[in-house]
């Protein structure tokens, strides 16, 4: 009776189509510079202007993501009315992205730019609380949590190349406190405090 478990879980998956419309070019310009190549050769069909929503790519733009986490928290009640609280989490995302970055449907040039991104986290928090029913109540809690996160990217192959993949980490722990006073029927102070080192 004392004991009380509760299992969550969460998923989402999202599907976008990012891209970049035209709404404004030089009379005449021509693709990087090359002669022939303007606009009616290289996006055909596109008119520019403030409400054009028209695109002309040869590389289908998509950013498509998906996530998943779990959580758990266990309450323990404790003799004297005080209540142990842990509350476990983990979360995961990944998002797959492509677009075109030359913006055109020209055979010639077909440049694109995109990859992955990565991000992990998981949370451990431990709380002490009071008995609910005195003039005075108060919760003592311990919390940690870390993330790892990756980013792999490429951009070419004509143009503009770049290729690299980069990560990053981070750890939080903290501490924190929060108490209440009830000193006259429906009137109270409240004074809380969180201490946190972040590397």
């Amino acid at each position: 009776d004392e004991l009380k478990v509760t299992l969550g879980a969460s998923y989402i998956e999202g599907t976008a189509t990012p891209d970049a419309t035209m709404r404004v070019y030089t009379p005449g310009a021509t693709l990087r510079g090359t002669p022939g190549l303007t606009a009616n050769v290289t996006m055909p069909g596109v008119v520019p202007g403030e409400e054009n929503l028209t695109v002309s790519n040869d590389t289908p733009p998509y950013a498509k993501s998906d996530g998943f986490g779990q959580s758990l928290k266990i309450e323990y009640e404790l003799p004297k009315d005080f209540t142990l609280v842990s509350i476990s989490s983990h979360d995961q995302f990944r998002l797959d992205d492509q677009s075109d970055s030359d913006r055109t449907s020209y055979a010639g040039i077909k440049n694109s730019y995109g990859g992955y991104f990565k991000a992990k986290a998981n949370t451990q928090e431990l709380r002490l609380l009071s008995p609910g029913d005195g003039v005075f109540r108060y919760t003592l809690g311990l919390f940690y949590g870390d993330n790892d996160l990756q980013r792999s990217f490429r951009r070419g192959p004509v143009f503009s190349q770049a290729q690299w993949y980069a990560m990053a980490t981070s750890e939080n722990k903290a501490a924190f406190g929060q108490g209440e006073w009830t000193f006259l029927p429906k009137t109270g102070l409240a004074r809380g405090t969180y201490y946190t080192i972040l590397r």
